[in-house]
């Protein structure tokens, strides 16, 4: 029973990525050619693997979110980068609603150890 349920959500995770990707850079190809849609798609699950593993590691909960909730909330900003003195500055909204769970996976990140 327990290996039945094992391969079972395996198998969903593998259709909710499936869906992801179909929900973003699959549903459009750039060419008939095949060898640039094999680059697109290529392109397309590192894309989605770093969406994924920023909603994995910057977040606290572990509850699942699709993609284009993560990208919705961490990575499209509404916000300006500016450079004064040598040094960048993020302005977000003062009342953006996710502004909290940016800053938060923001400092998570920043403060996983450099690869070697």
């Amino acid at each position: 029973m327990h290996t039945v349920d094992a391969e079972h959500r395996q198998h969903a995770e593998v259709e909710l990525a499936i869906r992801d990707l179909k929900d973003q850079a699959l549903a459009h190809f750039p060419s008939g050619q095949f060898n640039a849609n094999a680059a697109w798609t290529v392109i397309a699950c590192l894309a989605h693997n770093m969406v994924r593993w920023v909603g994995r590691l910057g977040l606290e909960d572990s509850t699942w979110r699709a993609a284009r909730t993560i990208r919705r909330r961490l990575i499209a900003l509404p916000g300006r980068l500016t450079r004064t003195a040598r040094r960048w500055t993020l302005h977000l909204p003062a009342r953006w609603p996710w502004q909290e769970s940016f800053m938060e996976a923001l400092s998570r990140i920043r403060a996983l150890p450099a690869a070697a």
